[in-house]
C-alpha cells in the first residue's frame, strides 16, 4: 500500500511505535510547517493592506478596475480576476 499523508510516513518509517522523542520531533516539524505557511501569508496580506492605507493612488486604481473589469454580480470569475 502507498502512504496517504506525512503521518502514514512517519508512522511506517518508525514502525508504528516511534519513541517520545521521536514523537516529540514529528510534532516540532508538523507545527513548523503550519506556522511557517500562515506568518508568509500574514505577512503578504499585510504588506498589501499597508500599501493601500498610504496610498490614495492606489486606493482609487483598485476600485476604478474593480468597478471597471468584473461584471456585477457576487462572486467574480477566474477569467475576470486574470484580466485584473
Amino acid at each position: 500500500y502507498g502512504s496517504d499523508d506525512l503521518v502514514d510516513d512517519f508512522l511506517q518509517a518508525h514502525n508504528y511505535s516511534p519513541s517520545e522523542n521521536e514523537l516529540n520531533n514529528f510534532i516540532q516539524i508538523a507545527h513548523d510547517m503550519f506556522s511557517a505557511g500562515t506568518v508568509t501569508t500574514s505577512a503578504t496580506i499585510t504588506f498589501g493592506l499597508i500599501q493601500l492605507v498610504n496610498s490614495v493612488e492606489l486606493q482609487d486604481e483598485l476600485f476604478w478596475e474593480i468597478e471597471n473589469y468584473l461584471i456585477k454580480r457576487d462572486v467574480p470569475t477566474m477569467f475576470e480576476i486574470q484580466h485584473l
